[in-house]
């Protein structure tokens, strides 16, 4: 197999993983047994059902926020596997370089963007 086709390989099965591994809250804890271990110890019965809309709201974009940084993490890698290898070829460093300088751009833009949107909404909800 070649180096190319192991790299997209990777990146492909990388991004699956960690995306499915992201998206984990939104599965029901029926699917895990713990249901039963509720119903053992007598704690209450949670359901997703009963959530107002900014509860659920808010766990999407969590899970959203944890996609992303599932992406940046890849990307690192990925640009880093790409500098490794690429054997002083200045193209490839110099694209490895430009990939590794857009993703941090990128999650840097997005975690801002977060901080600033729940600031606001902190500050307008907070009654003094």
């Amino acid at each position: 197999m070649s180096l190319d086709r192991f790299k997209k390989y990777f990146f492909i099965v990388s991004l699956m993983f960690l995306s499915m591994a992201s998206f984990i809250n939104f599965v029901s804890a029926d699917s895990y047994g713990l249901d039963e271990t509720r119903t053992v110890s007598n704690l209450p019965s949670y359901s997703y059902a009963n959530d107002n809309p900014s509860v659920v709201i808010g766990k999407f974009v969590g899970a959203v926020l944890a996609f992303t940084g599932t992406i940046f993490f890849v990307l690192m890698i990925y640009g880093g596997i790409t500098w490794m290898t690429s054997a002083g070829d200045s193209k490839k460093v110099d694209k490895a370089k430009d990939l590794i300088t857009a993703a941090i751009i990128g999650v840097v833009i997005i975690l801002s963007a977060y901080a600033i949107v729940s600031y606001i909404g902190t500050n307008l909800t907070t009654t003094s």
